[in-house]
């Protein structure tokens, strides 16, 4: 994206209100890869001493409910817990990783938004 001037298009999303939960018909995979995307930044902002700008972008991922109880702005059902403990969660993970199939995609796909490849090939951290 940074080295391109095309516009980019992530598409649309169709959702559903059930009952006051919302609910994902069409854009699972771009909510998921949205959120992937903002667990990187969050991470790179820690690890690079930013806590407020780590902590804000978290807000955009967990955050307090009326009850005051804090949730996942996107709730997973396949993946569970994988997802929620190695990605979304701010901090260390409490629950050992299942190695599905599944839960062994998300992981190359969140590796690949830490790391990237320059135009010559060569390894670059970007978040």
């Amino acid at each position: 994206m940074v080295e391109n001037d095309a516009d980019y298009f992530i598409g649309n999303f169709v959702v559903y209100d059930g009952k006051g939960v919302r609910g994902v018909v069409d854009g699972q995979q771009r909510l998921t890869t949205i959120t992937m995307l903002l667990c990187a930044l969050r991470n790179l902002f820690q690890a690079q001493g930013f806590n407020p700008l780590a902590k804000g972008v978290h807000n955009l991922i967990e955050r307090p409910d009326i009850k005051n109880e804090l949730y996942y702005v996107l709730q997973t059902e396949t993946s569970y817990p994988y997802f929620q403990e190695h990605i979304q969660k701010f901090g260390k993970a409490g629950v050992a990783p299942q190695a599905g199939p599944e839960e062994r995609l998300l992981k190359q796909a969140h590796d690949f938004l830490r790391t990237n490849r320059s135009k010559n090939g060569k390894r670059r951290s970007w978040i």
